[in-house]
């Protein structure tokens, strides 16, 4: 018998093995870390950080695009999409329509609308399994808790300064790494549900799930000391909302609340 049939089956599974797993968590690493920099460099509301965002988002979505028309020869569709087409064309009219109180505003938005769309886009695609979508659940919940861990510690230190090193240019109430507590508090109200719905899931065990646990108490904590009453208010309806849903998990129950939580977080 010849060795080559066998030598090519050989090949395509190491090829499909390469295509199932090392790909998308090449992917899923990218896209976490354009989003936890987003967070951690202020909030990304300044000229240099934005533009970070908005270069590393064209990039990734450039390189997810290339793979997915040339490689792996599909690309996913997301019912979400119509929906931000259709904003997209609202904000469209308004420029080409000059339909704008202030154009060079409504230009800077715009662009960043369009960063997002891309790194939503890039979620979609890489967002189609269980073990990257569980992956990408823990680094969220992670990093929930240790950002919250660090602006309890930065609180509790009576710092004026983000970080202990930067001072805010007007009077703020900072927490954390943004110059407004409410804006934290929303942070928090996007990550802490994905935490405690994971800890109340069968999706995990043992140790995850404690520590997906530990960082939901954490995070809830932080929102508390951030005397945000919105905040508060929020992430109470949350966890009442959770405790009465997340009894069964399912992968596409999964899958749908991390592009949510990706898509909010843009």
């Amino acid at each position: 018998m010849s060795t080559a049939p066998a030598f090519l089956q050989g090949r395509e599974i190491r090829a499909r093995i390469r295509e199932n797993h090392v790909y998308p968590g090449v992917y899923a690493v990218s896209l976490c870390a354009v989003l936890m920099f987003g967070v951690l460099a202020f909030g990304a509301v300044e000229t240099w950080s934005t533009s970070i965002l908005e270069i590393s988002a064209a990039l990734l979505f450039t390189v997810v695009v290339v793979h997915g028309m040339c490689v792996s020869g599909r690309v996913n569709w997301s019912p979400l999409y119509p929906a931000m087409l259709g904003f997209a064309a609202v904000i469209a009219a308004q420029l080409v329509l000059n339909l704008t109180a202030y154009r060079y505003v409504t230009l800077l938005l715009s662009r960043e609308y369009v960063a997002y769309g891309m790194l939503f886009f890039v979620a979609t695609q890489i967002v189609v399994d269980e073990r990257t979508a569980r992956s990408i659940v823990l680094a969220l919940c992670v990093f929930g808790g240790a950002v919250a861990l660090f602006a309890i510690c930065q609180n509790l230190s009576s710092s004026p300064n983000i970080y202990w090193l930067r001072r805010p240019n007007t009077d703020a109430s900072i927490f954390g790494p943004y110059v407004n507590h409410d804006h934290y508090a929303g942070l928090m109200e996007l990550l802490m549900p994905m935490s405690l719905g994971l800890s109340l899931s069968g999706i995990v065990q043992g140790p995850q799930r404690i520590l997906a646990a530990s960082g939901a108490v954490v995070m809830a904590g932080s929102i508390i000391l951030s005397l945000s009453r919105g905040g508060a208010i929020s992430a109470f309806a949350e966890i009442l909302a959770l405790l009465w849903l997340t009894r069964r998990s399912s992968l596409e129950r999964m899958r749908i609340r991390v592009l949510l939580i990706i898509g909010a977080l843009l």
